[in-house]
Parts: C-alpha cells; sequence; structure tokens
C-alpha cells in the first residue's frame, strides 16, 4: 500500500495553494482596479486572504478563492466585521454557501454604487 508522508502532503498542499493563487492573481490582472498593483503585493495580500480563510475553516479551492477576492475587492479584514462573523457561524449552511450568498451581496452593492 502506498503511504503519503507528512511532508510529501505538505509539498503537495504548498504547490496546489500556490496553483490557485497564480489563477486568483491572473483573474484579478483581468480586472482593471488591479492593474496598478504590483505583483507581490497582490500575491501576498491572496496568501494573507487564505491564511485567514483558513482560519474559517474555508478549505476548497471555490472557497478560498471567493474568500479572497471579496478581501482584495472589499477589505482585508471583512471577516472581522461583526455581520460576516454573524453569517459565517449560522448553523444549517456550508461555508461555500455562505461564501456564495456573501459574494452575491458584495456584487449587488457594488452594481448599486456604480449606478448612483
Amino acid at each position: 500500500m502506498l503511504q503519503i508522508r507528512s511532508e510529501q502532503m505538505q509539498a503537495l498542499d504548498a504547490a496546489s495553494m500556490g496553483d490557485l493563487q497564480n489563477r486568483v492573481l491572473e483573474y484579478l490582472r483581468s480586472d482593471p482596479a488591479f492593474q496598478g498593483h504590483s505583483e507581490v503585493s497582490l500575491r501576498q495580500q491572496v496568501m494573507t486572504a487564505f491564511l485567514r480563510a483558513r482560519q474559517w475553516g474555508i478549505s476548497t479551492e471555490r472557497a478560498l478563492a471567493q474568500f479572497a477576492i471579496i478581501a482584495l475587492c472589499t477589505l482585508p479584514d471583512f471577516d472581522q466585521l461583526p455581520q460576516v462573523q454573524h453569517l459565517f457561524r449560522l448553523p444549517g449552511l456550508s461555508m461555500d454557501e455562505k461564501l456564495y450568498l456573501l459574494s452575491d451581496y458584495v456584487i449587488d452593492r457594488s452594481k448599486e454604487k456604480g449606478q448612483k
């Protein structure tokens, strides 16, 4: 039976996070709002968002990416807002579902601001 050592799993996880980070950065670079930001700064902000997301138990690539994009589009520590903490602590919904709802809210709010 094949056994994967802890160090090997950590290396795979790091490689996976690097790949996800690159995909999130590629997405952000397509948005004119982020074109003036340095690569190093964006990369650091995305990694910080991933670490914050993990503190909430977020582990899927989709949810990590959503969390990072919300953080970069709103506030780096948006998860510390009481309303967001309330949402994240609600029972009955997965974290993916909660982030989907939050993403929709952020998108709707940005559209409202754009119309004013």
